[in-house]
């Protein structure tokens, strides 16, 4: 049935008043939100060249490439891109809004040779690379002759206007580049281009868009957690207290920028603190951190406002009420982009402290805490003081008490004694006991409150004891001979006599110049050292056995030194305990390095041999056998003496003499690079007098091989569903003669997609092996058929810290029925309207009909009664539509 011309007219008209709010629907999921609080500006990308590649940025200042001019050849094109793609999709906006709109805007400083002329075309191209792209805009230019290179007096005003369906507004994403084609599209002379001068230069040919690189901008408010010992414990909050001592009124701002050019653009992070009635009272301008991750994201921090500094009346707060915190980022042509945030003073506020807030007491004593309590609000307030419960075995006095009317910033103290039972058995124990602030005057939903704890530790008797073991006796001073210029060991004996287990500090005092003294215990050397966890007696070794090793100086003229070792409690500091070491030097054997040179020996090879010169002296009476030896050789590795080029295990030495020898030490073939090199010991020892003996330590690293490690794998692209996932196996090569740690990171990952490590993001690769990395990408179900995404994962090696980047491409791809069942739920409002539409041509097409019978029966109105009474229901119909 065909319907009449009348009726698709009435539904074409339908269709048309309706098409605007259809096509507004569609294109709602298209639009896109801009950085928050700070309109675009203009920004300039001014041109420069590296390496034959044309280049934009944000400096102003010029020099940063190889070249201030470049030339365009005849029927050519030259390319300039951002010189790193995009960290974060960037909106831009029309340069001039009015009809004709004006995309963007370009100066450039051109010229030909003289006597000739030539044209420019300029064009804007969304690329995905540095090279080409969607023409977004375009302009042209004539260009003028001159003799040299072109000047201030060449400079060409482009006027780039918006292709057809682009403009207003247009967004690049993440990832791409902003791209200025320039063709010389004269077929005869070649076009010379002036660049990289900055903004002050001759030449400063630029790309102006009207944008804000500042898509982001996080700030963190913290303030001083004052119920806490650590003196530099904060906590986040936007409420402050706005009379606390000038010490603790500290207002911390810190967060993240993110700049859509890259990190570089951030040149600095300003903070303006303006008071509830306008008037500015801080502001502070620092130069933010790279993060360093790619992903254009600075971060700042330590910006500290002092709002009660005596020494700056300007800063301090003015009272209660709402503070407005203006955070911007300035870019490199300082422009500012901010948020704006508010932070309260409060009206109401208390500050308790007391100068210790743990002590010791004895069994049956009293200890007292001096409180001191401030209104730190700003309003006048009297604060309650209430302790918190207690067991039976302790009394705090008084119970609770009450303060009178202070003033803000005013304060009041108050004395708490906190008391113990008379018992042994409350040896080592403790009481915490909480002293709750109240504020009086502030409202019952908003009570302020400040809660002081302290602790009081039952002291145990703390007792250390030194000593030296003659057989079966216990002695406090013991006499032994040491050999000048080596490490002599002797055994001293550390006790726990105390009540209590102990940690105890060991140090030594009054030895004569240039003698060394170090103690040696469980792995720990040092010349002092502590004992931790000694038990007390009956519980355990309450005895610990140390080594303490002292090294005579072979100069001056005192042959014996009384050395004072000393013990101290870190239980009860008061508790020490001293020995007596007599030390009586003698001159035997000693090995050094010849000419004191160095000990550490560096760049080894593997199988590679290292001569040490040393020097063999013998302070011993006669002539004596000396064993030569070395000992803590690494499992491969090898050693030889050489005197005089023969090879020796033995040499006879006289008193008196210096005998020169080569210590030739040779690494296994297998020797890996070990951090810290591998230490061994030359040995002389007399064979007949075991006390007559040299040592020296030395220590010798294997050369590090500072290769690049390769990262490989099977392929870098793969398909997946809507809420699929894919694994990336990444092999990883270590060329280093070195074991290795791989750090794996993916800096910025795009919405809708995760990146996972399933076997971590450590991976250790032994030296010259290899070994895999699992990368598993996840797209969500948001994402659809068609799209595809660039991954980007860094592999860093902890050793050198070489990075590798490989990127990871993931398309999505959907079967057919999940694509038409996407495509239906999607435009299911479409179908609706369509239905309404079709519903209001139906009616008015019935309605017409009605109108074509009413006609008919106005020409029959002299037919019989019948056909009259037909015509009064016909006019009652029409009564019926008034």
């Amino acid at each position: 049935m065909c319907m009449p011309a009348v009726r698709w007219s009435t539904l074409l008209l339908t269709t048309l008043l309706l098409a605007p709010f259809l096509l507004g629907i569609l294109l709602a999921d298209t639009a896109h939100a801009g950085a928050p609080d700070t309109p675009a500006t203009n920004i300039d990308l001014f041109l420069w060249s590296e390496s034959g590649e044309g280049k934009l940025h944000t400096w102003t200042t010029g020099g940063h490439g190889d070249s201030e001019t470049v030339t365009i050849p005849s029927g050519s094109s030259l390319f300039f891109a951002l010189h790193q793609p995009l960290r974060t999709d960037l909106p831009v906006e029309s340069y001039n809004p009015n009809p004709p709109e004006i995309g963007f805007r370009a100066y450039v400083y051109v010229s030909t040779q003289l006597f000739t002329d030539s044209h420019l075309t300029l064009r804007v191209r969304d690329g995905t690379s540095p090279t080409g792209g969607t023409v977004i805009a375009s302009g042209d230019t004539p260009v003028s002759g001159k003799l040299g290179n072109p000047d201030s007096d060449n400079e060409r005003r482009v006027d780039l206007y918006w292709e057809d369906d682009f403009g207003p507004d247009y967004i690049f994403d993440s990832g791409h580049y902003v791209v200025l084609e320039l063709e010389n599209d004269d077929s005869d002379d070649d076009v010379t281009l002036g660049l990289d001068t900055g903004e002050g230069g001759e030449t400063p040919s630029r790309l102006i868009t009207r944008t804000n690189p500042i898509r982001d901008i996080t700030v963190l408010t913290e303030a001083f957690n004052l119920e806490t010992s650590d003196d530099d414990d904060r906590q986040a909050t936007d409420r402050f207290e706005p009379n606390l001592p000038a010490e603790l009124a500290r207002a911390f701002f810190s967060g993240t920028a993110l700049n859509a050019f890259g990190a570089y653009d951030v040149a600095s992070i300003r903070v303006q603190v303006d008071d509830p009635d306008g008037e500015e009272l801080f502001d502070s301008e620092l130069a933010p951190t790279d993060r360093g991750d790619g992903s254009g994201t600075v971060e700042f921090d330590d910006i500290t406002w002092n709002y009660n500094d005596p020494e700056q009346p300007g800063a301090q707060q003015t009272g209660s009420g709402a503070y407005t915190v203006r955070v911007s980022a300035v870019d490199q042509q300082a422009n500012a982009y901010w948020v704006e945030l508010q932070v309260e003073m409060d009206e109401y506020g208390v500050y308790l402290w007391t100068d210790e807030r743990q002590q010791s007491v004895a069994v049956g004593g009293s200890v007292s805490y001096q409180l001191t309590v401030r209104n730190s609000g700003d309003s006048s307030d009297s604060f309650d003081l209430q302790p918190s419960d207690t067991s039976a075995n302790w009394t705090v006095e008084p119970q609770s008490w009450s303060s009178g009317s202070l003033a803000p910033g005013g304060t009041e103290t108050v004395t708490f004694t906190v008391s113990v039972a008379d018992s042994t058995e409350m040896v080592g124990r403790y009481a915490t006991v909480s002293i709750l602030a109240t504020s009086q005057n502030s409202p019952t939903s908003q009570k302020k409150t400040f809660d002081l704890e302290t602790k009081t530790v039952v002291g145990a008797e703390f007792m250390v004891g030194l000593y030296f073991e003659e057989g079966t006796q216990h002695v406090t001073t013991t006499e032994v001979d040491a050999v000048a210029g080596n490490w002599n060991d002797f055994a001293l004996r550390v006790a726990n006599l105390g009540q209590a287990t102990d940690s105890i500090d060991l140090s030594a005092t009054s030895m004569l110049l240039d003698w060394d003294v170090e103690f040696e215990y469980d792995g720990d050397r040092d010349s002092g050292i502590t004992i931790n966890g000694l038990p007390r007696q009956g519980s355990g070794d309450h005895v610990a056995n140390v080594t303490v090793w002292v090294r005579p100086a072979e100069g001056g003229d005192d042959d014996t030194s009384s050395i004072q070792l000393k013990g101290t409690s870190q239980g009860n500091a008061t508790k020490t305990s001293t020995a007596t070491l007599e030390v009586s030097r003698t001159f035997g054997l000693s090995l050094n390095v010849a000419g004191g040179g160095s000990t550490i020996y560096a760049n080894l090879q593997p199988g590679g041999t290292q001569t040490v010169h040393l020097s063999l002296y013998s302070a011993v009476e006669g002539d004596r056998d000396v064993q030569l030896d070395v000992v803590d050789l690494p499992s491969g590795w090898s050693a030889v003496y050489k005197d005089g080029g023969e090879t020796v295990t033995q040499v006879t030495i006289s008193e008196d003499e210096s005998m020169p020898l080569d210590l030739l030490v040779t690494a296994g073939n297998s020797a890996t690079y070990q951090e810290g090199g591998y230490p061994v010991v030359a040995v002389a020892e007399d064979l007949h007098e075991s006390t007559a003996r040299g040592r020296q330590e030395l220590t010798f690293n294997i050369a590090l091989q500072d290769d690049l490690f390769q990262v490989t794998a099977s392929k870098y692209r793969a398909a997946l569903e809507p809420g699929g996932s894919y694994e990336f196996t990444l092999e990883l090569h270590n060329p280093l003669n070195a074991d290795d740690t791989y750090q794996l990171q993916a800096p910025s990952v795009p919405k809708g997609w995760q990146v996972s490590f399933p076997d971590g993001n450590s991976i250790p690769v032994g030296a010259s092996r290899s070994g895999d990395a699992t990368v598993r990408i996840t797209a969500s179900d948001e994402v659809r058929h068609g799209d595809s995404e660039k991954i980007l994962v860094t592999i860093t090696s902890s050793v050198t810290a070489h990075r590798v980047e490989k990127t990871l491409t993931l398309e999505v791809e959907q079967g057919f029925g999940g694509r038409l069942t996407t495509t239906l739920g999607d435009l299911w409002y479409v179908f609706v309207l369509l239905g309404l539409v079709m519903a209001v041509g139906a009616a008015m097409y019935y309605r017409s009909e009605e109108w074509d019978d009413e006609e008919w029966e106005d020409e029959d109105e002299a037919d019989d009664s019948a056909h009259a009474s037909a015509a009064e229901s016909s006019g009652d119909d029409w009564d019926d539509w008034d």
